[in-house]
């Protein structure tokens, strides 16, 4: 096969298949922000030490098959703090779930890259929402890629950061359809 062909194959692939560029933001994701999930310290930046206690008392209520708390007892010098009341746990959940075999540090980690892949995918979905091409969404996910590693480079809020760049275009796309019903009306 020329070189030529094997080009406009994958030109082609990347135009028409949402399942391989799904791969490659998984593949992206994984390349650009797994490498903390494989270290053993974690640099003690903003809330970091405040989230990891947080899923700490969440996995270890998980492992004894317990509804985890509202008061997070590891923080504040293990005298507790109403955290889970305040801050919603139920969208870590899933994340704590998956990830509750892995020491503290590594799970920190890993949660933070499920939330920025996930939230890659629905972005990936909500741009073509805005009538794009499958590779101009592929494009603008990869774009949001430099703005989320300079929170994820100092271990910035978990739920805070990711939310706002993937509930952004989300809303956008909310405000498009609610406009565009009104003009229907």
């Amino acid at each position: 096969m020329s070189t030529k062909l094997i080009y406009n194959e994958c030109k082609k692939k990347l135009h028409s298949s949402d399942l391989l560029n799904v791969v490659i933001i998984t593949l992206l994701t994984f390349l650009i922000f797994g490498l903390p999930v494989f270290e053993h310290s974690l640099r003690w930046h903003t809330d970091a030490y405040f989230h990891l206690s947080r899923i700490h008392d969440i996995t270890q209520s998980i492992k004894r098959c317990d509804i985890p708390n509202a008061l997070n007892l590891n923080s504040f010098g293990n005298s507790g703090q109403a955290i889970n009341g305040m801050y919603p746990y139920f969208t870590l959940l899933p994340f704590i779930v998956i990830t509750a075999w892995m020491n503290p540090i590594s799970q920190y980690a890993m949660i933070n890259l499920l939330f920025i892949l996930v939230g890659s995918i629905v972005n990936y979905f909500v741009f073509q929402k805005f009538n794009r091409s499958k590779i101009q969404s592929l494009s603008a996910t990869i774009a949001f890629f430099p703005l989320i590693n300079v929170f994820s480079a100092y271990h910035l809020s978990l739920q805070g950061v990711w939310g706002i760049y993937f509930i952004l275009p989300l809303a956008l796309l909310c405000m498009k359809e609610i406009n565009a019903g009104q003009k229907n009306i």
